[in-house]
């Protein structure tokens, strides 16, 4: 696939999956964000197993295999859930600002663990820009939730990891298809996914929500468990033909559009005048970072995965 159409396609499913979990978990009050979790991961299993079974997709099922590619379910896991919960309790514009920290996490594990090097003078203004708007935003933030906050920080962190993770094993994911990747991250984290929801007491949230006799309610809710499968193959062809931070910077960039939109989707977003200069200054820096990224010079990418939300 052309790396620009792979690009397009992740940052059109990844901008769908943000309003459609977020119409669902805010603006109907759907009350499990772990349960949404579980019904994910659980349909894209089921989907991949039934298109191997009549030939369609073709990939292992091994435990080697599984194996093989420890810890990335973990971090799949991870992200997955502590994203869900933190787009359940923070605004669009908030959360696209926290997420646009996961470009700085990224660029220092790149630079840690993958000794990436680069004229780091624009580099540095653009984080420095980016730091300084969510630390505007957040301080002006009259919806502050210590607990959504935090819930991002770690979503940042795992999706970092993810992405960094797998370049460094490259060599072990050789062997497997973007497929078989995908299947294994799935149903690995389908029994943690299960566990919380039985420790929480989920189901009997889930089968009490008032909003099942709603038919939007069905509509987004099978929207968000099938934009799953769509974004996770999208990620996984894009971060294959550009590169983990590439696919990074892409979904920063999406996050232009969720922030100036997210105003009024979910109708938790309470506009404030030093609060949106920081949302803008924060968002400056993110497209200048692209920019920089971009205009430096393009190695051969090695194939992986990272799923940005």
């Amino acid at each position: 696939m052309a790396p620009m159409l792979s690009a397009y396609m992740y940052a059109l499913f990844s901008f769908l999956m943000v309003i459609a979990n977020k119409l669902l978990l805010t603006s109907y009050l759907f009350p499990s964000p772990a349960f949404l979790c579980l019904t994910q991961v659980s349909s894209t299993c089921l989907f991949l197993l039934t298109a191997r079974t009549f030939g369609i997709v073709q990939f292992g099922a091994s435990l080697s295999d599984a194996a093989g590619i420890f810890p990335l379910p973990i971090y799949f896991f991870g992200n997955l859930v502590f994203g869900l919960s933190g787009t359940q309790v923070v605004s669009l514009p908030m959360f696209t600002v926290l997420r646009r920290l996961c470009i700085l996490m990224t660029f220092i594990g790149e630079l840690i663990f993958l000794q990436r090097r680069g004229d780091n003078r624009g580099v540095g203004l653009a984080v420095f820009l980016m730091l300084l708007g969510a630390s505007i935003a957040a301080i002006n933030d009259l919806t502050f939730d210590l607990a959504g906050y935090a819930f991002l920080m770690l979503n940042n962190l795992f999706t970092a990891a993810y992405g960094i993770t797998v370049k460094l094993k490259t060599g072990n994911l050789s062997g497997l298809s973007k497929y078989g990747i995908l299947y294994h991250c799935c149903s690995i984290a389908v029994l943690p996914c299960l566990a919380l929801n039985l420790w929480t007491g989920e189901f009997s949230r889930v089968a009490d929500y008032r909003g099942w006799s709603l038919p939007v309610v069905w509509a987004l809710f099978c929207t968000s468990n099938l934009l799953q499968l769509f974004l996770l193959y999208s990620t996984i062809q894009c971060t294959a033909d550009n590169g983990p931070l590439t696919t990074t910077v892409i979904g920063v960039l999406k996050n232009v559009l969720v922030t100036y939109l997210g105003m009024f989707i979910g109708r938790d977003y309470v506009f404030t005048l030093h609060n949106f200069m920081g949302l803008n200054v924060s968002t400056l820096g993110g497209v200048l970072y692209t920019y920089l990224t971009f205009k430096a010079p393009k190695v051969e990418p090695q194939k992986g995965t990272v799923i940005v939300r």
